[in-house]
């Protein structure tokens, strides 16, 4: 009787139950025959493989070659700068930023600090503000109270005339330099008395490669 009761229980629960293993195997059964669930990707899978093979491999050397383009653009600044290859100089003062330029190709950029109140042409003496305008890289220091400094032409005839005008003295000693000597660390806020400020790693590298009269475009 018990062998007959059994006999009966399997023939009740069926080939496809027994063979798949109970339930669960039969759930994970149902999934692979349907494929996919998500419709979209099932319908892309399909019309890829469609596409001829010869095609197919067309197609993705094209991606590819365009990927390696994109790599070789994205870092066009080279290692390595030499002492005759800038030919200007470019700070924009609302991005806190320098760039270092040869012709069109961009050397170099960096972060940089400003004067305590940046907004606005430097007027006078005082007044906590990074000129605006175009000047030149006029002395160099390397004993500056702060690491290293490239001297800026601010003064110019035009500013001195505009400071008269106002009755006002138009100040000067506005630099490029590293951070205040024996202090540690780099203030990443407008802290100077109208000069550019950069890191003292950054400053070596700008001090090497920057010459007596390079031009200097400093915008708002």
């Amino acid at each position: 009787m018990p062998d007959l009761a059994v006999g009966q229980a399997i023939r009740a629960a069926g080939p496809n139950r027994i063979a798949s293993g109970g339930p669960a195997r039969q759930s994970v059964s149902n999934m692979d025959n349907h494929g996919p669930r998500n419709p979209e990707l099932a319908a892309r899978l399909r019309w890829f493989g469609q596409i001829p093979s010869r095609s197919r491999f067309a197609a993705i050397a094209f991606i590819l070659v365009i990927l390696m383009v994109l790599a070789n653009c994205s870092d066009p600044m080279p290692k390595d700068i030499t002492d005759d290859q800038v030919d200007r100089i470019e700070v924009h003062k609302s991005e806190r930023r320098m760039y270092l330029y040869d012709g069109k190709e961009r050397l170099r950029e960096y972060d940089v600090s400003l004067g305590f109140a940046p907004k606005g042409h430097k007027q006078e003496e005082g007044d906590g503000k990074t000129p605006e305008g175009q000047y030149v890289i006029n002395r160099r220091n390397p004993d500056s109270l702060f690491y290293l400094s490239l001297g800026i032409s601010y003064p110019d005839s035009n500013d001195v005339r505009a400071a008269e005008a106002l009755g006002k003295d138009p100040g000067g000693e506005i630099f490029i330099h590293g951070q205040e000597n024996g202090t540690n660390g780099i203030r990443e806020w407008d802290w100077t008395y109208g000069c550019i400020a950069v890191s003292n790693g950054e400053m070596d590298e700008i001090y090497r490669v920057v010459q007596i009269g390079t031009p200097i475009y400093i915008y708002p």
